[in-house]
Protein backbone atom coordinates (compact mmCIF):
# COMPACT_ATOMS: atom_id res chain seq x y z
CA UNK A 1 0.00 0.00 0.00
CA UNK A 2 2.66 2.44 0.88
CA UNK A 3 4.70 1.89 -2.74
CA UNK A 4 1.03 2.51 -4.29
CA UNK A 5 0.64 5.53 -2.23
CA UNK A 6 4.16 6.81 -3.45
CA UNK A 7 3.58 6.23 -6.93
CA UNK A 8 0.70 8.41 -6.95
CA UNK A 9 2.26 11.55 -5.73
CA UNK A 10 3.90 11.05 -8.96
CA UNK A 11 1.14 10.67 -11.49
CA UNK A 12 0.30 14.70 -11.33
CA UNK A 13 3.81 15.52 -12.81
CA UNK A 14 3.74 12.86 -15.11
CA UNK A 15 0.24 14.34 -16.52
CA UNK A 16 2.36 17.67 -16.76
CA UNK A 17 4.91 16.12 -18.70
CA UNK A 18 2.71 14.08 -20.97
CA UNK A 19 0.78 17.37 -21.74
CA UNK A 20 4.12 19.47 -21.84
CA UNK A 21 5.40 17.42 -24.72
CA UNK A 22 2.29 16.67 -26.62
CA UNK A 23 1.61 20.65 -26.60
CA UNK A 24 4.69 21.27 -29.14
CA UNK A 25 3.14 18.48 -31.49
CA UNK A 26 -0.45 19.54 -31.45
CA UNK A 27 1.12 23.59 -31.98
CA UNK A 28 3.02 22.46 -34.94
CA UNK A 29 0.28 20.49 -36.80
CA UNK A 30 -1.93 23.51 -36.45
CA UNK A 31 0.38 25.80 -37.68
CA UNK A 32 1.16 23.60 -40.68
CA UNK A 33 -2.50 23.52 -41.11
CA UNK A 34 -2.48 26.98 -41.17
CA UNK A 35 0.45 27.55 -43.34
CA UNK A 36 -1.39 25.11 -45.80
CA UNK A 37 -4.56 27.04 -45.75
CA UNK A 38 -2.74 30.42 -46.24
CA UNK A 39 -0.79 29.10 -49.34
CA UNK A 40 -3.68 27.70 -50.55
CA UNK A 41 -5.37 31.40 -50.55
CA UNK A 42 -2.37 33.04 -52.01
CA UNK A 43 -1.81 30.45 -54.69
CA UNK A 44 -5.75 31.37 -55.41
CA UNK A 45 -5.20 34.80 -55.33
CA UNK A 46 -1.87 34.68 -57.49
CA UNK A 47 -3.88 32.38 -60.27
CA UNK A 48 -6.71 35.39 -60.16
CA UNK A 49 -4.32 38.29 -60.55
CA UNK A 50 -2.68 36.25 -63.73
CA UNK A 51 -6.01 35.17 -65.09
CA UNK A 52 -7.02 38.87 -65.29
CA UNK A 53 -3.71 40.08 -66.97
CA UNK A 54 -3.84 37.09 -69.51
CA UNK A 55 -7.06 38.18 -70.14
CA UNK A 56 -5.96 42.01 -70.33
CA UNK A 57 -3.31 40.82 -72.92
CA UNK A 58 -5.83 39.21 -75.00
CA UNK A 59 -3.97 36.04 -74.69
CA UNK A 60 -7.74 34.33 -74.43
CA UNK A 61 -5.91 31.08 -74.51
CA UNK A 62 -4.37 31.10 -71.54
CA UNK A 63 -7.08 32.74 -69.40
CA UNK A 64 -9.84 30.62 -70.62
CA UNK A 65 -8.00 27.35 -68.93
CA UNK A 66 -7.21 29.04 -66.13
CA UNK A 67 -10.10 30.63 -65.45
CA UNK A 68 -11.81 27.06 -66.04
CA UNK A 69 -9.47 25.40 -63.68
CA UNK A 70 -10.16 28.17 -61.09
CA UNK A 71 -13.92 27.53 -61.40
CA UNK A 72 -13.34 23.89 -60.85
CA UNK A 73 -11.67 24.51 -57.80
CA UNK A 74 -14.01 26.95 -56.45
CA UNK A 75 -16.66 26.95 -58.63
CA UNK A 76 -16.87 30.76 -58.27
CA UNK A 77 -19.41 32.72 -60.60
CA UNK A 78 -17.35 35.51 -61.91
CA UNK A 79 -14.33 32.20 -63.24
CA UNK A 80 -17.02 30.66 -64.97
CA UNK A 81 -18.06 34.07 -66.51
CA UNK A 82 -15.09 34.76 -67.49
CA UNK A 83 -14.12 31.43 -68.90
CA UNK A 84 -17.37 32.08 -71.31
CA UNK A 85 -15.91 35.56 -71.95
CA UNK A 86 -13.07 33.83 -72.76
CA UNK A 87 -14.44 31.12 -75.39
CA UNK A 88 -16.45 34.00 -76.84
CA UNK A 89 -13.61 35.63 -77.63
CA UNK A 90 -12.01 33.13 -79.37
CA UNK A 91 -15.18 31.77 -81.06
CA UNK A 92 -15.50 28.90 -79.68
CA UNK A 93 -19.35 28.54 -79.84
CA UNK A 94 -20.38 25.42 -79.08
CA UNK A 95 -17.86 24.73 -76.36
CA UNK A 96 -19.10 27.58 -74.51
CA UNK A 97 -22.52 26.64 -74.84
CA UNK A 98 -22.13 23.06 -74.05
CA UNK A 99 -21.18 24.19 -71.02
CA UNK A 100 -23.97 26.89 -70.03
CA UNK A 101 -26.38 24.44 -70.54
CA UNK A 102 -24.43 22.45 -68.16
CA UNK A 103 -24.27 25.22 -65.73
CA UNK A 104 -28.20 25.98 -66.24
CA UNK A 105 -29.09 22.11 -65.41
CA UNK A 106 -27.84 23.14 -61.44
CA UNK A 107 -28.51 26.74 -61.61
CA UNK A 108 -31.62 27.23 -63.95
CA UNK A 109 -32.23 31.12 -62.41
CA UNK A 110 -28.43 32.32 -63.24
CA UNK A 111 -30.21 35.19 -64.92
CA UNK A 112 -26.33 36.23 -66.68
CA UNK A 113 -25.77 32.35 -68.05
CA UNK A 114 -29.32 32.43 -69.60
CA UNK A 115 -28.73 36.11 -71.51
CA UNK A 116 -25.37 35.31 -72.22
CA UNK A 117 -26.74 31.58 -73.98
CA UNK A 118 -29.01 33.48 -76.28
CA UNK A 119 -25.96 35.95 -76.98
CA UNK A 120 -24.69 33.20 -78.28
CA UNK A 121 -26.99 31.42 -80.14
CA UNK A 122 -27.00 35.11 -81.65
CA UNK A 123 -23.45 35.15 -82.58
CA UNK A 124 -24.11 31.50 -84.12
CA UNK A 125 -26.71 33.26 -86.67
CA UNK A 126 -29.24 31.45 -85.12
CA UNK A 127 -31.77 34.82 -84.21
CA UNK A 128 -34.77 32.63 -84.02
CA UNK A 129 -33.58 30.51 -81.61
CA UNK A 130 -32.34 33.25 -79.50
CA UNK A 131 -35.17 34.93 -79.75
CA UNK A 132 -37.15 32.51 -78.28
CA UNK A 133 -34.77 31.81 -75.55
CA UNK A 134 -34.76 36.03 -74.90
CA UNK A 135 -38.71 35.79 -74.83
CA UNK A 136 -38.79 32.81 -72.37
CA UNK A 137 -36.24 34.81 -69.94
CA UNK A 138 -38.66 37.63 -70.27
CA UNK A 139 -41.64 35.70 -69.30
CA UNK A 140 -39.94 33.72 -66.26
CA UNK A 141 -38.13 36.88 -64.91
CA UNK A 142 -39.87 37.79 -61.55
CA UNK A 143 -42.15 41.08 -62.24
CA UNK A 144 -40.25 42.65 -59.11
CA UNK A 145 -38.70 46.46 -59.96
CA UNK A 146 -35.35 44.82 -59.03
CA UNK A 147 -35.68 41.76 -60.88
CA UNK A 148 -36.37 43.30 -64.25
CA UNK A 149 -33.67 46.63 -64.30
CA UNK A 150 -30.97 43.25 -62.93
CA UNK A 151 -32.07 41.23 -65.92
CA UNK A 152 -32.78 44.48 -68.13
CA UNK A 153 -28.96 45.45 -67.85
CA UNK A 154 -27.73 42.25 -68.09
CA UNK A 155 -29.56 42.19 -71.80
CA UNK A 156 -28.28 45.85 -72.10
CA UNK A 157 -24.60 44.67 -71.88
CA UNK A 158 -24.64 42.47 -74.53
CA UNK A 159 -26.20 45.42 -76.26
CA UNK A 160 -29.90 43.68 -77.05
CA UNK A 161 -31.76 46.95 -76.02
CA UNK A 162 -34.84 45.79 -77.83
CA UNK A 163 -34.95 42.80 -75.33
CA UNK A 164 -34.49 45.13 -72.65
CA UNK A 165 -37.33 47.64 -73.62
CA UNK A 166 -39.55 44.37 -73.63
CA UNK A 167 -38.73 43.79 -70.08
CA UNK A 168 -38.96 47.81 -69.42
CA UNK A 169 -42.54 47.21 -70.41
CA UNK A 170 -43.70 44.57 -68.54
CA UNK A 171 -42.07 45.62 -65.65
CA UNK A 172 -44.25 49.45 -66.07
CA UNK A 173 -47.74 46.81 -67.23
CA UNK A 174 -47.24 45.63 -63.39
CA UNK A 175 -49.24 47.69 -60.88
CA UNK A 176 -47.40 46.73 -57.68
CA UNK A 177 -44.39 48.26 -59.68
CA UNK A 178 -44.16 51.91 -58.90
CA UNK A 179 -42.71 52.93 -61.88
CA UNK A 180 -42.92 53.13 -65.68
CA UNK A 181 -39.27 52.90 -66.02
CA UNK A 182 -39.02 56.34 -68.19
CA UNK A 183 -35.10 56.87 -67.32
CA UNK A 184 -34.04 53.18 -68.03
CA UNK A 185 -35.79 53.16 -71.70
CA UNK A 186 -34.79 56.47 -72.08
CA UNK A 187 -30.93 54.97 -72.05
CA UNK A 188 -32.05 51.88 -74.11
CA UNK A 189 -33.29 54.34 -77.02
CA UNK A 190 -30.31 56.54 -76.84
CA UNK A 191 -27.87 53.26 -77.18
CA UNK A 192 -30.17 52.25 -80.24
CA UNK A 193 -29.82 56.16 -81.53
CA UNK A 194 -33.54 56.35 -81.30
CA UNK A 195 -33.69 59.94 -80.54
CA UNK A 196 -37.21 60.69 -80.52
CA UNK A 197 -38.83 57.67 -78.33
CA UNK A 198 -35.08 58.55 -76.09
CA UNK A 199 -36.61 62.14 -75.72
CA UNK A 200 -40.12 61.29 -74.81
CA UNK A 201 -39.49 58.94 -72.33
CA UNK A 202 -37.00 61.88 -70.85
CA UNK A 203 -39.70 64.51 -70.52
CA UNK A 204 -41.99 61.68 -69.25
CA UNK A 205 -39.72 60.92 -66.62
CA UNK A 206 -39.36 64.68 -65.71
CA UNK A 207 -43.16 65.02 -65.65
CA UNK A 208 -43.16 61.95 -63.04
CA UNK A 209 -40.34 63.49 -61.00
CA UNK A 210 -39.93 67.25 -61.43
CA UNK A 211 -36.80 67.73 -59.08
CA UNK A 212 -34.82 65.69 -61.44
CA UNK A 213 -34.80 68.56 -63.65
CA UNK A 214 -31.48 69.52 -64.23
CA UNK A 215 -29.79 65.91 -64.69
CA UNK A 216 -32.79 65.83 -67.95
CA UNK A 217 -30.73 69.02 -69.17
CA UNK A 218 -27.96 67.54 -68.98
CA UNK A 219 -29.07 63.98 -70.87
CA UNK A 220 -31.11 66.68 -73.76
CA UNK A 221 -27.11 68.43 -73.98
CA UNK A 222 -25.48 64.77 -74.14
CA UNK A 223 -27.39 64.63 -77.17
CA UNK A 224 -26.39 67.27 -79.07
CA UNK A 225 -23.16 65.09 -79.22
CA UNK A 226 -24.42 63.21 -82.08
CA UNK A 227 -26.23 65.92 -83.81
CA UNK A 228 -23.99 66.02 -86.46
CA UNK A 229 -26.78 67.46 -89.44
CA UNK A 230 -29.19 69.11 -86.62
CA UNK A 231 -31.76 66.24 -87.31
CA UNK A 232 -31.45 65.57 -83.41
CA UNK A 233 -32.07 69.08 -82.34
CA UNK A 234 -34.85 69.11 -84.74
CA UNK A 235 -36.29 65.63 -82.78
CA UNK A 236 -35.94 67.95 -79.06
CA UNK A 237 -37.29 70.34 -80.20
CA UNK A 238 -40.53 68.96 -81.52
CA UNK A 239 -41.21 66.74 -78.69
CA UNK A 240 -40.48 70.05 -76.15
CA UNK A 241 -42.95 72.53 -78.14
CA UNK A 242 -45.42 69.53 -78.39
CA UNK A 243 -45.05 68.93 -74.31
CA UNK A 244 -44.92 72.70 -73.21
CA UNK A 245 -47.97 73.35 -75.63
CA UNK A 246 -49.57 70.42 -74.23
CA UNK A 247 -49.20 71.11 -70.69
CA UNK A 248 -49.36 74.83 -70.47
CA UNK A 249 -49.48 74.37 -66.63
CA UNK A 250 -46.64 72.44 -66.60
CA UNK A 251 -43.72 75.73 -66.35
CA UNK A 252 -40.72 73.09 -66.33
CA UNK A 253 -41.69 72.15 -70.14
CA UNK A 254 -41.94 75.67 -70.81
CA UNK A 255 -38.57 76.71 -68.81
CA UNK A 256 -37.15 73.15 -70.55
CA UNK A 257 -37.48 74.79 -74.52
CA UNK A 258 -36.69 78.38 -73.39
CA UNK A 259 -33.19 76.83 -72.46
CA UNK A 260 -32.75 74.11 -75.32
CA UNK A 261 -34.10 77.39 -77.98
CA UNK A 262 -31.13 79.22 -76.45
CA UNK A 263 -29.10 76.92 -77.51
CA UNK A 264 -29.82 76.44 -80.76
CA UNK A 265 -30.13 79.68 -81.25
CA UNK A 266 -34.52 79.57 -81.70
CA UNK A 267 -34.92 82.87 -79.92
CA UNK A 268 -38.36 83.66 -81.60
CA UNK A 269 -39.11 80.42 -79.39
CA UNK A 270 -37.04 81.36 -76.33
CA UNK A 271 -39.05 84.44 -76.65
CA UNK A 272 -42.26 83.43 -77.14
CA UNK A 273 -42.24 80.93 -74.34
CA UNK A 274 -40.42 83.27 -71.90
CA UNK A 275 -43.00 85.85 -72.20
CA UNK A 276 -46.31 83.34 -71.94
CA UNK A 277 -44.12 82.55 -68.61
CA UNK A 278 -44.18 85.98 -67.60
CA UNK A 279 -47.71 86.15 -68.41
CA UNK A 280 -48.47 83.49 -65.44
CA UNK A 281 -46.63 84.50 -62.68
CA UNK A 282 -45.04 88.62 -63.43
CA UNK A 283 -41.24 87.45 -62.21
CA UNK A 284 -39.26 87.27 -65.62
CA UNK A 285 -38.30 90.36 -66.32
CA UNK A 286 -34.44 89.42 -65.52
CA UNK A 287 -34.81 86.41 -67.95
CA UNK A 288 -36.11 88.14 -70.76
CA UNK A 289 -33.91 90.96 -70.54
CA UNK A 290 -30.94 88.20 -70.54
CA UNK A 291 -32.91 86.59 -73.46
CA UNK A 292 -32.77 90.10 -75.24
CA UNK A 293 -28.76 90.67 -74.70
CA UNK A 294 -27.84 87.11 -76.13
CA UNK A 295 -30.51 88.14 -79.05
CA UNK A 296 -28.87 91.66 -79.29
CA UNK A 297 -25.13 90.46 -79.31
CA UNK A 298 -26.11 88.05 -82.16
CA UNK A 299 -27.54 90.82 -84.33
CA UNK A 300 -31.20 89.56 -83.90
CA UNK A 301 -32.32 93.30 -83.55
CA UNK A 302 -36.21 92.30 -83.92
CA UNK A 303 -36.46 89.71 -81.09
CA UNK A 304 -34.42 91.89 -78.89
CA UNK A 305 -36.40 95.42 -79.70
CA UNK A 306 -39.65 92.96 -79.16
CA UNK A 307 -38.27 91.52 -75.95
CA UNK A 308 -37.04 95.01 -74.10
CA UNK A 309 -40.09 96.86 -75.49
CA UNK A 310 -42.22 93.94 -73.16
CA UNK A 311 -40.19 95.20 -70.07
CA UNK A 312 -40.88 98.44 -70.84
CA UNK A 313 -43.87 98.64 -71.55
CA UNK A 314 -45.15 97.26 -67.69
CA UNK A 315 -44.43 100.87 -67.16
CA UNK A 316 -41.47 103.12 -65.16
CA UNK A 317 -42.11 102.16 -62.33
CA UNK A 318 -41.38 98.39 -63.02
CA UNK A 319 -37.64 97.81 -61.17
CA UNK A 320 -36.37 96.74 -64.81
CA UNK A 321 -37.83 99.44 -67.17
CA UNK A 322 -34.31 101.91 -67.02
CA UNK A 323 -32.42 99.09 -67.78
CA UNK A 324 -34.74 97.59 -70.83
CA UNK A 325 -35.12 101.58 -71.95
CA UNK A 326 -31.77 102.38 -72.37
CA UNK A 327 -31.18 98.87 -74.05
CA UNK A 328 -33.87 99.50 -76.02
CA UNK A 329 -32.64 102.90 -77.53
CA UNK A 330 -29.03 101.79 -78.08
CA UNK A 331 -30.33 98.44 -79.75
CA UNK A 332 -32.07 100.73 -82.08
CA UNK A 333 -29.24 102.87 -83.22
CA UNK A 334 -27.26 99.19 -83.47
CA UNK A 335 -30.18 98.47 -86.15
CA UNK A 336 -30.05 101.57 -88.05
CA UNK A 337 -26.51 101.94 -88.52
CA UNK A 338 -26.32 97.96 -89.54
CA UNK A 339 -29.40 98.71 -91.80
CA UNK A 340 -27.27 101.60 -92.52
CA UNK A 341 -30.25 104.17 -92.51
CA UNK A 342 -29.42 107.35 -93.66
CA UNK A 343 -32.43 108.91 -92.41
CA UNK A 344 -31.87 112.32 -90.21
CA UNK A 345 -35.40 112.42 -89.02
CA UNK A 346 -34.97 108.71 -87.67
CA UNK A 347 -31.81 109.40 -85.94
CA UNK A 348 -33.45 112.76 -84.74
CA UNK A 349 -36.58 110.67 -83.38
CA UNK A 350 -34.49 108.45 -81.11
CA UNK A 351 -32.53 110.86 -79.82
CA UNK A 352 -35.94 112.50 -78.75
CA UNK A 353 -37.07 109.72 -78.02
CA UNK A 354 -33.66 108.73 -75.35
CA UNK A 355 -34.38 112.33 -74.10
CA UNK A 356 -37.61 112.36 -73.25
CA UNK A 357 -36.68 108.79 -71.01
CA UNK A 358 -34.13 111.03 -69.78
CA UNK A 359 -31.34 108.82 -70.88
CA UNK A 360 -29.66 111.48 -72.75
CA UNK A 361 -27.51 114.10 -70.97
Amino acid sequence: IVGLMELLRFVPFLLIMILTLAMPANAQVNGSSHKNKNSSGAATQADEQLAREFYNNKDYGKAKELNLSLYRTNYNSYNFSMYIECLIRLSEYDEAIAAMKSYLRKHPDEWKVNVDLGYMYKLQGDNDKADKHFRKIIKDVSDAKNSIVAVANLFRSRNLNEYALALYEKGAANPNNDSHFYLEKAYAYNSMLDFANATDCYLNYLEETPEQYEMIKTRIRFMFYYDIDGSVADIIRTALLAKAQANPENEQFAELLVWFSLQTEDYDIALTFELALDRRKGDRENDILYLADIAADNKRYEIAISAYKYVTAKGEAGVYFIKAQTSLFKIEYEKALAEQIDDKKYYEKLSDGSAAAGLLC
